[in-house]
């Protein structure tokens, strides 16, 4: 693995941490979800697919979605990133929360 993805990884990895004691601070109940989906693979197969929202928090009887990530860098990223949003079938907040510092990691 490039260096550069590795240390993307580490900062993905702080932001989450960071994002969960912001939530526990808020004193939000916190959970990871899992939702599932279809989707076409390589050989235009549909398949089963799960996908992750990184944060479910719960407040007051209300939840929000969230979803992190350090680097948006590529359209297809930024679809990834938002998948799960669709799947949930509800209609709770989401939000997305990604860097907003030049990514210039070596």
């Amino acid at each position: 693995m490039p260096a550069s993805a590795s240390a993307s990884r580490e900062m993905t990895h702080i932001m989450e941490n960071i994002i969960f004691n912001e939530l526990l601070i808020r004193e939000c109940a916190v959970d990871i979800g899992i939702v599932y989906g279809n989707e076409k693979n390589a050989k235009g197969k549909v398949t089963p697919v799960a996908r992750e929202i990184d944060f479910i928090a719960a407040s007051g009887g209300k939840k929000t979605y969230i979803q992190s990530a350090y680097a948006l860098g590529t359209e297809e990223k930024a679809i990834t990133e938002n998948k799960p949003f669709a799947l949930t079938g509800d209609s709770f907040p989401e939000d997305h929360c990604a860097s907003r510092y030049p990514q210039t990691l070596v």
